[in-house]
């Protein structure tokens, strides 16, 4: 399996960052996902964790919810 990188994206100035934190800092009303990017740097999952100034999600929350739509994409792959 290709390896998996984790990171915040937020979309209104359409950056990556390492940490919500500094997500939240690019913008005066930050819309936050947490992304889980391949190893091209392509968003293989897309969760929102931060909007509307308030918590969407946990980022714990947020990883299990992409890990689960991954698994399940996988495992209709394989019936296939």
């Amino acid at each position: 399996m290709s390896e998996i990188l984790k990171a915040f994206w937020e979309e209104k100035s359409s950056t990556l960052f390492k940490t919500l934190k500094d997500a939240k800092k690019a913008h005066k009303f930050p819309y936050v996902y947490r992304v889980w990017l391949n190893s091209k740097l392509e968003i293989i999952g897309k969760e929102p964790v931060w909007c509307y100034g308030t918590q969407a999600c946990t980022v714990k929350g947020a990883d299990s919810y992409i890990a689960g739509k991954l698994a399940a994409q996988s495992e209709e792959g394989g019936e296939e």
